[in-house]
């Protein structure tokens, strides 16, 4: 008997042989990028005393507490007590406040969010107006009472 030695047959290769594996790190690193944001958005406390900022026009900058540089507005954003707020000539802005209540921001106006506070009986809200017109519409809720007030350089406009 003759042995004739076996021959190994290597299959050929394709492209997708060498990518797949990369293919499936990126899968998996993305799937943990994701995990993880889901994740702290779960878990992250919400605002009680959230304000937001929309823009119905134009454009508006903000300047953030305790920085020098304005910044773009994009709708959406929190405005945070010391924040301020400018629209631009063809700019208006909407603020949305926590308890349902609106202010609108005509054009050439600066706004600065002094303080929100929220407890079990009242809502504070003090805003500034450093130029320019506002619009304001105050929601109360049942057994609580609002104190939205809008500061001028010469006088204090409360809600009533």
């Amino acid at each position: 008997m003759h042995y004739k030695p076996h021959r190994i047959h290597r299959r050929s290769r394709s492209p997708l042989d060498f990518i797949l594996p990369f293919l499936i790190i990126i899968c998996v690193g993305v799937v943990l990028v994701l995990s993880a944001q889901l994740y702290f958005a779960l878990t992250e406390e919400p605002l009680d005393d959230k304000v937001e900022i929309y823009l119905a026009d134009g454009s508006a900058r903000f300047l953030p507490w305790g920085m020098s540089d304005w910044q773009n507005v994009y709708s959406g954003m929190n405005f945070l007590p010391g924040d301020a707020l400018r629209t631009s000539k063809e700019g208006r802005a909407v603020l949305k406040f926590f308890n349902g209540s609106y202010m609108r921001v005509a054009p050439n106006s600066e706004v600065v969010l002094q303080e929100v506070s929220r407890d079990d009986t009242s809502d504070e809200i003090l805003v500034i107006l450093n130029g320019g017109e506002v619009w304001v519409n105050v929601q109360e809720e049942i057994g609580k009472t609002t104190n939205f007030n809008v500061r001028t350089e010469n006088l204090i406009i409360k809600n009533t």
